[in-house]
């Protein structure tokens, strides 16, 4: 939060920037966190943690050369920040990703949903940091902020989200189309004007906490579509009696003819009290555990039992036996 002027503080996750294309070669990483802030610190070091993690890993499954710019600590300043982006070495096919952990906020009277960081040397505006990157033109621009967070320990999640912290049951497929096939950008804020964004030392940010569970399921679909990654990690986030909204934008187009055009998702995404992510749409409301639920369940007649004494089930997708 902005410590010497009169902002409406708004916690806001970091854009991610990521170029991808099949001819990219370079994945330049910037992941800038607010680590010595002595309220806050654990929370933006698991953030700075899980960027890094995830940056290895798409690299490693895509082959693109990764550059990794860390800029956290005491070396956390407003220059830095600015000459490491005006400097970095962008070519058309690369992927950019950039990532801020740390305290942020807006003037009263600003009209761009966008927060500004709150760093060493002066408020920096995201605004800016948008524009720098566009305008060095990479092929696929991610830029997610996690900032404003209101720190304390004792806050949690109303309940854990489900998915995965980790990206372990995807293919390297599912990485190179959502990483090389498409060109354009997906910007995201962990909150929407007005609010803050929360964490802690045991998930970091809630927000890149939602989207990297977000982004590794959807990494082991079969289709993996941004559109639906960034609109689950929409879903509104309760915090000790508070929520917080994420926003997000994606605007991207296949890089040549024969990549299928990803569909918009149209779902309203949000968490039942156990945890377990739903979409409301304008026919029905379905959820990520009804999967399973039908794949336990059996229905009445279903039951039967093969020689040997196996017990078996006959659903209209076959017959599965124990």
């Amino acid at each position: 939060m902005f410590r010497k002027m009169a902002f409406l503080f708004v916690t806001c996750s970091l854009l991610w920037v990521i170029v991808p294309s099949p001819m990219a070669d370079t994945l330049h990483a910037v992941v800038v966190a607010n680590t010595n802030d002595w309220q806050t610190g654990a929370s933006f070091r698991k953030d700075l943690s899980r960027i890094k993690e995830l940056a290895g890993t798409i690299s490693s499954h895509t082959q693109l050369t990764l550059r990794f710019y860390e800029i956290s600590g005491n070396h956390l300043t407003r220059n830095k920040v600015t000459s490491t982006l005006e400097k970095l070495p962008i070519e058309s096919n690369d992927v950019v990703i950039f990532h801020y952990a740390g305290h942020g906020g807006r003037a009263s009277n600003k009209s761009s949903p966008w927060p500004s960081m709150d760093i060493d040397g002066g408020a920096l505006d995201l605004d800016w940091v948008k524009s720098t990157l566009e305008d060095k033109k990479p092929r696929f621009l991610i830029i997610l902020a996690d900032t404003c967070n209101n720190f304390d320990d004792s806050l949690s999640p109303v309940w854990s989200r489900g998915g995965s912290s980790s990206g372990g049951t995807s293919s390297s497929e599912s990485y190179r189309q959502l990483f090389l096939n498409y060109r354009g950008h997906v910007f995201a804020f962990g909150s929407k004007p007005g609010q803050s964004s929360w964490g802690n030392s045991e998930h970091g940010g809630f927000f890149t906490d939602a989207f990297i569970k977000n982004l590794n399921n959807e990494l082991a679909s079969s289709n993996p579509n941004w559109h639906s990654i960034m609109k689950r990690t929409e879903a509104p986030i309760e915090v000790g009696g508070k929520v917080q909204n994420p926003q997000s934008k994606v605007d991207i187009t296949p890089v040549h003819a024969g990549i299928v055009e990803p569909i918009p998702d149209q779902c309203y995404y949000f968490y039942k009290p156990n945890g377990v992510l739903c979409c409301r749409n304008s026919s029905r409301t379905t959820c990520d555990d009804e999967q399973s639920q039908q794949e336990d369940a059996c229905l009445e007649g279903g039951l039967f039992m093969k020689p040997g004494g196996i017990t078996c089930c006959r659903r209209p997708t076959g017959i599965t036996c124990n």
